[in-house]
């Protein structure tokens, strides 16, 4: 009960005989007396919205997809490659999913004893894991990896079909930094690209497929 109302609510009853008077102080008091101090209101309210944060959060979708280009060189030769992932939310700020990437041209590989230059495209994708790693503000800092297998095909112009084809072990990890938008997460990735593995291609062994590469994309999602 707070002291000062109920004082003032005696002196008032003695000063007043109008029972009418007396029901409407009353009502007033007691009014006054089970409202909430100011700062349990503002704990009530913290806690509400501490609340509907939860509730907004769990609400939010696990899918996110990935859209990007991607900046390396194959054999030395700088290529852009096209791709992205699908990724689902885990717990500790981990997400993971699959991910795939294309080149858009074709690679010279010299021909040896043929004369003529191969043609070869290439492509590699696998299981993606990535975790956030730091979070200020609408900026992000994150770390991921990715375990799958790559894939060549040679092929010798004007000649239809392909002359040689390998699938082979990749792996790579990246360094990633976010900018965190409404509906969208703009990223910036600077990954070392690792194969292993590479046998059947002509004039060419797994370092020709290795090397660091750089990736500029947006995140989609979550839904």
């Amino acid at each position: 009960m707070q002291e000062p109302t109920f004082l003032l609510y005696i002196t008032y009853m003695k000063r007043t005989s109008n029972p009418l008077r007396h029901l409407a102080a009353a009502v007033a008091v007691g009014a006054l007396l089970v409202q909430p101090p100011t700062g349990a209101g503002s704990a009530v309210s913290a806690q509400e919205r501490e609340g509907e944060d939860v509730v907004s959060h769990e609400e939010q979708g696990r899918l996110l997809l990935t859209v990007a280009g991607r900046s390396t060189r194959i054999r030395s030769q700088a290529r852009i490659l096209v791709g992205g992932d699908l990724r689902v939310r885990l717990p500790s700020s981990f997400t993971a999913g699959l991910g795939i990437w294309a080149s858009t041209a074709s690679t010279a590989v010299p021909g040896g004893s043929t004369g003529v230059d191969y043609q070869m495209d290439f492509a590699y994708g696998g299981v993606v894991l990535e975790r956030s790693l730091l979070q200020v503000g609408g900026m992000g800092m994150g770390a991921r990896f990715t375990f799958g297998a790559g894939a060549a095909r040679m092929s010798l112009p004007r000649v239809s079909g392909y002359s040689a084809a390998d699938n082979f072990g990749v792996a790579e990890g990246e360094a990633v930094i976010s900018r965190q938008l409404r509906g969208v997460e703009l990223r910036a990735q600077l990954g070392y690209r690792l194969p292993f593995g590479v046998e059947d291609l002509p004039q060419t062994a797994a370092e020709h497929f290795q090397g660091f590469s750089a990736s500029l994309g947006v995140a989609l999602g979550p839904w």
